[in-house]
């Protein structure tokens, strides 16, 4: 099983839980709540976990900016 899958079996229902690789190619995008190390089965080292709370609101773009 991987770290994906052992994460969301933890998460809450209608939560997404996110490791470190994940949360660090999607803070751009989404919202994200830092709940701090668990330890999953299978892993010799606690992994970091984060809550997605939401995308983030997109600002303008240079494009608008400049109208």
């Amino acid at each position: 099983m991987n770290v994906t899958a052992r994460l969301q079996s933890l998460a809450a229902e209608g939560d997404v839980l996110l490791g470190p690789q994940t949360a660090v190619q999607v803070r751009s995008s989404f919202e994200l709540e830092e709940l701090g190390p668990t330890s999953l089965r299978g892993r010799a080292e606690p992994i970091d976990r984060y809550r997605v709370l939401g995308e983030v609101e997109p600002g303008p773009t240079a494009q608008e900016g400049a109208l």
